[in-house]
């Protein structure tokens, strides 16, 4: 039995969901499925939904109010000792990385945090699938994500740099926001040929000054260029947490 439905004839920002959907309770105990609105929506808004479990009913929080071709991807969650979840982390379409924190009081239970996005990578850098979360040795979390969007011809075509990026959110930080990539350490990842023409890859890239404050170092960048339209489609995977 379908408990209950979604639609965009109902929820107009509602596009294509073409990432995970993530579900768990909140500090209030609510019972809540978070997602990014997905492309192609009526108005082309970049929104969060968080849908109560029970009811149904869904709670938008809109990131940006500008209408366009735009989006809100997948979404990576933070839980607390108790398993509620606290955080979140959603990039779009522009390569905003936005997040979230929670808020009892208010409808869709988050806010943006800082009132704005927490690190901005290039327009053409679409960030379309959650974040991968860890915790940093300083404070504060790593938060792990890929850029690039395949989902219509001109996207099979495009040929724009993409890139993973690993960007420190302190918490507690002197840094503005949004953050750019001048205050990431590039790494650079080259082709290596084995054995019978097989084909593997390397990555090279200095050492990042955690301490640094003048300028301030707050993570890396990989650029994608090292295979012509290579880009990041699908979730990225935790392999360790170390």
């Amino acid at each position: 039995t379908v408990r209950w439905e979604l639609s965009s004839s109902t929820y107009p920002d509602l596009g294509y969901v073409v990432s995970p959907i993530q579900v768990g309770v909140l500090p209030n105990g609510e019972w809540m499925a978070i997602f990014g609105n997905g492309p192609f929506s009526t108005a082309g808004k970049a929104s969060l939904f968080v849908v109560n479990l029970q009811s149904g009913a869904a709670q938008t929080l809109d990131v940006e109010t500008t209408t366009g071709d735009n989006a809100l991807g997948g979404v990576g969650v933070v839980r607390n000792s108790n398993g509620e979840i606290t955080t979140l982390y959603a990039g779009d379409l522009k390569g905003k990385l936005w997040k979230f924190d929670y808020s009892a009081s208010a409808s869709s239970r988050f806010i943006i945090s800082g009132g704005t996005a927490l690190f901005a990578a290039a327009s053409t850098q679409s960030i379309t699938q959650p974040p991968i979360i860890y915790d940093h040795s300083k404070g504060g979390k790593m938060v792990v994500f890929g850029t690039g969007r395949l989902m219509t011809e001109d996207d099979a075509n495009n040929t724009d740099t993409q890139a993973i990026y690993g960007v420190w959110d302190k918490g507690v930080d002197s840094v503005s926001r949004p953050m750019s990539t001048s205050l990431l350490k590039s790494r650079t990842l080259n082709t290596v040929t084995g054995s019978g023409g097989a084909k593997f890859y390397s990555l090279a890239g200095s050492a990042i000054d955690w301490n640094a404050s003048s300028p301030p170092e707050r993570g890396w960048v990989i650029d994608l260029s090292v295979v012509t339209g290579m880009r990041v489609a699908y979730p990225p995977q935790v392999v360790s947490k170390k």
